[in-house]
């Protein structure tokens, strides 16, 4: 069975066609600023805002983690409660943004915008 080739084909790539994928998980990549391998996770990126925010989020939850270990030691545990709440919630904040930038969001740009 041979599948008839598609009519109307524009001979000229559209603007998201043009853009090749980019592997920033490789041995190697052009421009990557953040590279994690951890054997069963790999992950890169070339952005450096979503790289900063990633690795302060990382630094957020120990920190969160070791105010919440810590609490359990203490007898005066009105500080590890605060400490957990700001800790955790500034965590969100940035893990937020983590995941906005890895999903390509970009409410401030619509398509006639891309190059």
């Amino acid at each position: 069975m041979k599948i008839p080739e598609p009519k109307n084909v524009a001979p000229i790539p559209d603007a998201a066609t043009r853009k090749a994928l980019k592997d920033m998980t490789g041995e190697s990549a052009e421009n990557r600023v953040f590279y994690i391998n951890l054997r069963f996770i790999k992950y890169g990126t070339d952005d450096k805002v979503h790289a900063a925010s990633f690795i302060f989020a990382a630094i957020l939850l120990i920190v969160t983690v070791s105010f919440y270990a810590a609490g359990f030691e203490t007898t005066n545990t009105q500080w590890a409660e605060e400490a957990v709440k700001w800790s955790g919630n500034t965590f969100l904040v940035i893990a937020g943004i983590v995941l906005g930038k890895a999903s390509g969001a970009r409410s401030h740009l619509n398509d006639a915008d891309d190059p």
